[in-house]
């Protein structure tokens, strides 16, 4: 079953193109890797096909019942937050509570355990949420961002501020609880090693060469490559 579908969509500002026309169907439970220098349109793309910006031509298809969620670039701690990891996913799965409320629903709590255990969040439930590590609160933002069950997580770059080893362990948690529950996941990343071992398929961009490529993972990653490795960047 399609999660999503584009036809001959083009993405930009002010009515300006920022790439060639893309024609793209994403099927329920991949996982696609959006790779592509500084500058290609990965951002623009990510937030058009959201609807936050609209497209300049073209169509973007998704089915009624498909619900998303979506973990934008940069949200990061700031600052001192005073609550704990559990009133963190609390305040995603109902926008209407008061984190300072002690009782939670049943379901609300038995979700909140559930997804606690899949992002290897149970010890740290209680912790403050500004004194979890980068890892630990980069998987507590993935556990956010899916509390709620959604069929799409679209992220923008969600591991970038950890190191090789911490987004590999984080990724391979995020491809886990995909395949469990088949969630559709987009991504833009700058990590070759985890697009290549844990997406299904790639859409690579490169605004600067007029290059948009779809297709399964084995088909694009010599593109890839070889872009990369032209921009330095492998």
């Amino acid at each position: 079953m399609s999660a999503l579908a584009a036809q001959a969509l083009v993405v930009g500002y002010g009515g300006t193109p920022l790439l060639p026309p893309l024609d793209l169907e994403v099927m329920e439970g991949e996982i696609w890797a959006i790779l592509g220098p500084n500058g290609a349109g990965k951002s623009t793309l990510m937030q058009t096909l959201l609807g936050l910006i609209p497209p300049v031509s073209g169509r973007y298809l998704q089915p009624a019942h498909v619900r998303n969620s979506y973990l934008p670039q940069g949200r990061y701690r700031t600052g001192r937050m005073p609550m704990t990891t559990r009133d963190f996913l609390q305040l995603q799965c109902d926008r209407n509570h008061s984190w300072r409320r002690p009782f939670l629903r049943r379901d609300v709590r038995e979700r909140i355990e559930a997804i606690s255990a899949e992002f290897a969040l149970e010890g740290l439930l209680d912790h403050p949420l500004e004194k979890l590590s980068g890892g630990e609160y980069q998987r507590a933002a993935l556990a956010g961002a899916l509390v709620a069950a959604p069929d799409c997580l679209f992220l923008d770059e969600p591991t970038s501020a950890l190191d090789r080893r911490g987004e590999a362990a984080v990724m391979r948690l995020l491809a886990e609880y995909a395949r469990r529950h088949r969630t559709t996941v987009v991504m833009i990343t700058h990590f070759l090693t985890s697009a290549r071992a844990f997406a299904s398929n790639l859409l690579l961009l490169n605004r600067h060469a007029g290059q948009v490529i779809a297709g399964s993972t084995e088909s694009v990653w010599p593109a890839a490559e070889a872009m990369f490795a032209e921009e330095g960047a492998l």
